[in-house]
Order: structure tokens, then C-alpha cells, then sequence
């Protein structure tokens, strides 16, 4: 009788197991040109970050053959001696922020973090000024996207690029730009970790749940059921 039940019930267990949400649902990264939402949806997912001004980061001409670190940060770039890290920079927080001239086939500025994160933004002074339209993409280890695309601005304009990915922390967040002698500096870099929250089943998933658990009941009633 408890073979027969067994017999009965797997089937329906099995799909039970399947609705039941054990994996959690995927979520792709969330990418951001404006702070005001990137700090409401880090506020949202019960996250915090610290910020990073470069002030104690060891200063540096060139970035590619020596990348600057400090408090568990990596700043480094291909742009060579078009690279630095370095002080009294007439835009940011006026002291020491990272520059990158952009080089023909395009520049790159990588962020490289001791600890994983799942949360960055900073700000982008001086992007597009060489009045040609300028493309700046962001990408993480589980996706990208250009953040600006066909942009010209004026000097000194500022923008803010950021990225937050509640279901894959990184280690490190790179930026390419792609127009020759754009001259663009990057200050006040936020980052750190939200509360991951677990997905909320979906609702073909709710469903399934419920077609298992009706499953269930008839089994059992079926069990129950004199024999004639």
C-alpha cells in the first residue's frame, strides 16, 4: 500500500519541487545615467555603498604600466601615458580624480574591486567635447550597454554612469570610449553591495504551484477510495 502511494505521489511531488521556486529567477544588470535613480533603486534593494575620491590612491602618469590601488581598488587603462591618476583637476571634487585621453580604436578605464559588489556609479566630467559624437559603454562580467551613444557635450559638462545587478556581484566594472582625444575624468566613485533580495515567484510559476497542489489532492483521494 505505501509502494502504491509512493507511485501515486512522485509525479506530482516532482512538479511540486519544480514550482516551488528552489532556484531563484534570473535578473539581469540595471544600468543608469541619472543618480537620483540610481540611489532610489539602491535605497529599493536595501543597499548602501561607500564612496572613493582617489585622495589617498598613489598618484600615477600612466595607468597602463602602473595601475593605482588603494583601499582594495584598482584603477588601470590602455590609454598608456594618455592615463593618469593625479591632482588639481579643475572639475570633480577639485583634487585627484582619474584621466583618460582617449587613443586611436578607442580607450578603456577598468575598476578592478578587491571584494565582490553589486552596485557602482561615478561621475563622467568632460565627456563628447571634441565635437564628434562620443560613445561611452559600461560593462560588468554579466553584461553591458552604452550608456551614452552618439554624445557631444560642453566642457566641463558632467554625467553619471552606474550599474546595479542583484543576482551577479563583480569584481570589475570597465569603460570604453570611443572617440579619439576625448579627454574624459572620473571622481567620486560609489560602490558596495544591496540586500539581495530573493525573487518573488513569477506567475506561470504560481501557477504550476497550483495545478501541483490540485494533483495532490486528487491523488490522495484516489488513495482513500474503497475498493468495490
Amino acid at each position: 500500500m505505501v509502494h502504491r502511494a509512493f507511485q501515486a505521489f512522485a509525479p506530482w511531488a516532482a512538479l511540486l519541487v519544480a514550482a516551488s521556486g528552489v532556484a531563484p529567477a534570473s535578473a539581469a544588470p540595471i544600468f543608469f545615467t541619472d543618480l537620483a535613480a540610481f540611489q532610489a533603486a539602491l535605497s529599493a534593494a536595501s543597499g548602501a555603498t561607500q564612496t572613493e575620491s582617489f585622495e589617498t590612491h598613489p598618484l600615477s602618469e600612466d595607468l597602463t604600466a602602473n595601475p593605482s590601488t588603494a583601499n582594495g581598488i584598482t584603477v588601470a587603462s590602455n590609454a598608456g601615458p594618455s592615463s593618469d591618476l593625479r591632482a588639481v583637476i579643475p572639475v570633480g571634487n577639485g583634487t585627484v580624480g582619474v584621466d583618460v585621453l582617449t587613443q586611436r580604436g578607442g580607450s578603456t578605464i577598468t575598476f578592478t574591486f578587491a571584494s565582490p559588489i553589486n552596485a557602482f556609479g561615478i561621475d563622467i566630467f568632460d565627456l563628447g567635447t571634441q565635437n564628434t559624437p562620443t560613445t561611452l559603454r559600461l560593462i560588468i562580467a554579466s553584461g553591458s550597454q552604452d550608456l551614452f551613444a552618439g554624445f557631444t557635450g560642453t566642457a566641463n559638462n558632467l554625467q553619471f554612469g552606474g550599474v546595479i545587478d542583484t543576482a551577479t556581484p563583480f569584481t570589475t566594472v570597465t569603460f570604453t570610449n570611443s572617440t579619439l582625444n576625448d579627454r574624459v575624468f572620473l571622481d567620486d566613485l560609489r560602490y558596495g553591495r544591496t540586500g539581495l533580495p530573493t525573487p518573488a515567484p513569477e506567475p506561470g510559476t504560481l501557477a504550476l504551484l497550483g495545478t501541483a497542489l490540485a494533483g495532490l489532492s486528487i491523488g490522495a483521494r484516489r488513495l482513500r477510495r474503497p475498493r468495490a
